[in-house]
């Protein structure tokens, strides 16, 4: 039979409320508490988790929601992007001794905001790390807001608390781009971007080009075409791109590493060579990147870290103080890693 909470009590000497007391954190004397705690574990006795929410009213669970798109693929089945920073947000959840939650939602799904509502009232969570990758419109945030309920936003696209907010600096990226192959010699460069309402894909583009406008090139938009994060769009993409300008184009910069690879798949069934014949710079230096040949010249975005930092960040939400101070914004910087994938010319 499964030791009780009064069990434990006897065998530390203490009343079984100050047992629950030393069990649930709360505030006791310390020698009674490792008392209690010795006691628990001689005897084999676990807290219930259901008991322990019914008296606190916490689920003692973060919710991770990541918002995409009917129009697009789901790319979280396929880029390991997600399931770096998933995995960097369930450590810091997970070292908190909270349960993680983990959805995909659809926007068409939120003409309304029930769906968030629903979460929010029923106490679910206790917090939310939202990734609406897409720029909708984020209504769902004043329910949010109104029931002063904690969440994190990463990469967000509307203005927001800054202490809502945890994001890669994604312009700079681009901007680190550009600049590296300008310094090669590169003047023709074609753009393989991620979808056109990505926020990401937006922040990226934005960088790039404000580099090369400030270097006095002009840039032709019609050399930015516009894809999936997938290797078959930047397999694709590649294969319009040198069927049209094979003379015109030096270097082709991809906004992540995924469609980096299938871009160099295409350059090779081409009869051409990375990077004698053409360049070729990825973006995020996930495990591929270093799996092609030559190695891919990349920005390291430090995915994992993002989900850890939103998750820490969250936790300081759930635990502050209504008097304390507003938190700044978390901003991860991207970095450049040269490898063999782009030379001067």
């Amino acid at each position: 039979m499964p030791s009780s909470l009064k069990d434990v009590a006897a065998l530390a000497r203490v009343s079984v409320t100050t047992a629950s007391n030393a069990l649930n954190g709360k505030q006791v004397n310390e020698q009674t508490r490792e008392r209690v705690l010795e006691a628990a574990k001689k005897l084999k006795y676990h807290t219930s988790v259901i008991g322990r929410n019914l008296i606190t009213n916490k689920s003692n669970t973060i919710g991770m929601y990541i918002f995409n798109s009917k129009k697009s693929r789901d790319m979280t089945e396929e880029i390991s992007y997600y399931y770096a920073m998933i995995k960097g947000a369930l450590a810091s959840i997970q070292k908190h001794g909270y349960v993680f939650n983990f959805e995909v939602i659809y926007w068409e799904d939120m003409d309304d905001d029930s769906y968030i509502a629903k979460k929010v009232s029923s106490r679910s969570v206790d917090g939310m790390i939202l990734v609406p990758q897409f720029m909708y419109y984020y209504s769902f945030l004043s329910v949010l807001e109104e029931e002063h309920f904690p969440y994190v936003i990463i990469n967000p696209y509307i203005s927001i608390k800054p202490e809502n907010g945890v994001r890669i600096d994604n312009y700079k990226g681009g901007y680190l781009v550009a600049d590296h192959l300008l310094s090669l010699g590169h003047k023709n460069m074609a753009f393989i971007n991620g979808p056109q309402d990505h926020k990401d894909s937006d922040d990226r583009e934005r960088g790039f080009l404000s580099r090369l406008l400030e270097s006095g090139i002009k840039y032709d938009r019609n050399d930015i075409i516009y894809s999936d994060f997938t290797n078959d769009g930047g397999y694709i993409a590649t294969k319009k791109i040198l069927e049209e300008k094979s003379n015109k184009i030096s270097a082709i910069f991809c906004a992540n590493d995924y469609m980096a690879s299938g871009a160099m798949t295409a350059i090779c069934e081409l009869g051409m060579k990375v990077p004698d014949d053409i360049s070729i710079v990825g973006y995020d230096d996930i495990d591929i990147a270093r799996c092609v040949y030559p190695k891919l010249t990349t920005i390291r975005s430090a995915i994992k870290e993002l989900g850890f930092n939103a998750a820490e960040r969250l936790f300081e939400l759930i635990e502050r103080k209504d008097n304390d101070d507003e938190l700044p914004e978390i901003v991860l910087e991207p970095n450049l890693i040269i490898r063999g994938s782009t030379k001067k010319i």
